[in-house]
């Protein structure tokens, strides 16, 4: 399958949803390059990180220390001088 035909699948599954991925598959589906700066909190830490790719199963972080897959943090978007619990979300 040509680029172009695997990055209007993703967005076709970003709009209309998908039918959910074995493991093996979450790996390969469509990310959609972004470099979104956000505050994170993690086990009682704060990290100031950006988001640079994002996809309907997971996101790919970097400025904070290795996470596990499958570990759920907190974001506070948009990007701020400290995290705020009132513009954060689960992931």
């Amino acid at each position: 399958m040509s680029f172009i035909a695997k990055l209007m699948e993703g967005f076709k599954s970003l709009v209309l949803g998908a039918d959910p991925l074995t493991t093996e598959e979450s790996r390969i589906s469509p990310r959609i390059l972004c470099q979104y700066r956000v505050n994170m909190r993690n086990a009682g830490s704060d990290f100031k990180c950006s988001i640079v790719d994002i996809g309907t199963t997971g996101l790919r972080l970097e400025g904070v220390p290795r996470l596990e897959k499958g570990q759920h943090f907190r974001i506070s978007y948009p990007f701020a001088e400290a995290f705020k619990e009132e513009y954060s979300f689960e992931v």
